[in-house]
């Protein structure tokens, strides 16, 4: 029971990819995507619940949620072929070159790979979350709620870079620059 919430999270990396081969199945796509939300709550709220949070686990949820930001990303763009905005284009280029340069960031000053569980970045995965089916269900790209996820990583990433500038000790659970 202790290594079920890393077995939920390595299960939501492999759920991840088969996305991509889902694409074209558009009920069997919102299914595997719901389970990947399901198991994104539920491997947390399991390792806080039956007291087994580790590193290890803060890293699977890390490379979890990196792996499945990218995969939706990649089938909104690409895989989906909607006529998109080069300015959006270049926003969400300008937003994952930020997010490596924090998690570059994070490894250069504290030598590890790691990305902050911050409530920005939960909201930002939250909003991406629920903009991704959207996308498919009405194979286009509203241009509001794109701008809304957008604005939130900006500002998500800006806050995690400013916590690994600011402190000498990395958290992953650092919750926000205003919360010790």
């Amino acid at each position: 029971m202790k290594h079920l919430p890393n077995i939920l999270s390595v299960v939501r990396i492999g759920l991840s990819f088969l996305l991509l081969a889902l694409i074209k199945h558009t009920t069997l796509f919102l299914i595997v995507y719901l389970i990947i939300g399901i198991t994104d709550i539920l491997d947390g709220w399991l390792a806080r619940r039956l007291q087994v949070q580790s590193a290890l686990g803060a890293h699977l949820d890390s490379i979890g949620d990196l792996a499945f930001y990218c995969i939706s990303l990649y089938i909104v763009f690409f895989q989906m072929q909607l006529k998109i905005m080069n300015l959006i284009s270049m926003l969400v280029l300008c937003v994952f070159v930020l997010k490596l340069a924090a998690l570059l960031l994070t490894r250069w000053k504290h030598h590890i790979w790691a990305s902050m569980h911050t409530i920005g970045n939960k909201l930002t995965g939250l909003l991406l979350f629920l903009l991704v089916p959207l996308c498919v269900i009405t194979n286009s790209l509203p241009l509001i709620p794109v701008g809304l996820v957008i604005a939130c990583s900006y500002l998500a990433t800006f806050e995690e870079m400013l916590l690994i500038l600011s402190r000498n000790t990395y958290d992953i659970n650092t919750k926000s620059l205003l919360k010790k």
